[in-house]
C-alpha cells in the first residue's frame, strides 16, 4: 500500500506546460455555424493548457477560458463554454494511468475525480505545441505516467495474488518477480 501510495502521489510532481505563446491572428472568414470558440491563432496555447491537466472536463474547461482571457484579452469566449467543451473533446483525451475505473459511462470518463484513477489529459494533436515543449515536457511526461501505470498495475495483481490465493507461493513469487522486473527497468 505504501507503494502505491508513492506512486499516486508521484504523479503530482509531473511539470505542467507553460502556455504557448499565442500567435498574431490572421484574418479570415468563417461561417459563423462552423466557428470554434477557440480561433486556430490560439491552439498552441489551447493545448498547453489541456495537455497534463488532471481537472475534470467542467473544470478543464473553466481553466481554459480564464486562462486564455488572461493570455488575450481581447479574444471573446463568453457564453462558448460549451464550444471549449466540444474542443477539448475533439482534440485532447484524458486517460487514466492508476487504478482503472469500473464504470463504461462516457459521462463518468469526463467528470470522474478519484484520486487513484491518476486522470491525465492529452493532447491527441500535438502539431500545435511549441517543438521545444513537446520534447522536453510532453514526450518525458506521458513516458513517466505510462512507467507510473505498469507499476501500479504490476502492484494491483500482487495485492490480488495476496489477497485470493494467500497460500499460492508459485504464484504470488511470479507476481513480485514481475513487479521487481518493472521497477528495476528504470
Amino acid at each position: 500500500d505504501e507503494y502505491l501510495d508513492q506512486l499516486l502521489k508521484s504523479s503530482k510532481s509531473v511539470p505542467s506546460i507553460p502556455i504557448a505563446p499565442i500567435a498574431a491572428a490572421t484574418a479570415t472568414t468563417t461561417d459563423a455555424s462552423t466557428e470554434k470558440a477557440i480561433p486556430s491563432s490560439h491552439l498552441g496555447a489551447f493545448l498547453s493548457i489541456v495537455e497534463n491537466s488532471k481537472l475534470d472536463l467542467e473544470d478543464l474547461v473553466s481553466e481554459v477560458v480564464l486562462k486564455l482571457k488572461e493570455a488575450d484579452p481581447n479574444l471573446s469566449l463568453a457564453d462558448k463554454n460549451e464550444s471549449v467543451r466540444s474542443q477539448i473533446l475533439e482534440l485532447a483525451e484524458r486517460k487514466s494511468y492508476g487504478l482503472k475505473p469500473t464504470s463504461e459511462d462516457s459521462e463518468f470518463f469526463k467528470t470522474d475525480t478519484t484520486e487513484n484513477a491518476c486522470w491525465f489529459w492529452e493532447s491527441k494533436v500535438v502539431d500545435f505545441l511549441p517543438k521545444e515543449t513537446l520534447g522536453k515536457l510532453v514526450r518525458p511526461a506521458r513516458a513517466f505516467r505510462k512507467k507510473m501505470s505498469a507499476r501500479v498495475k504490476s502492484v494491483t495483481k500482487v495485492i490480488d495474488v495476496l489477497e485470493k490465493s494467500p497460500g499460492n507461493t508459485k504464484k504470488i513469487s511470479d507476481e513480485i518477480a514481475k513487479l521487481n522486473k518493472i521497477r528495476d527497468e528504470d
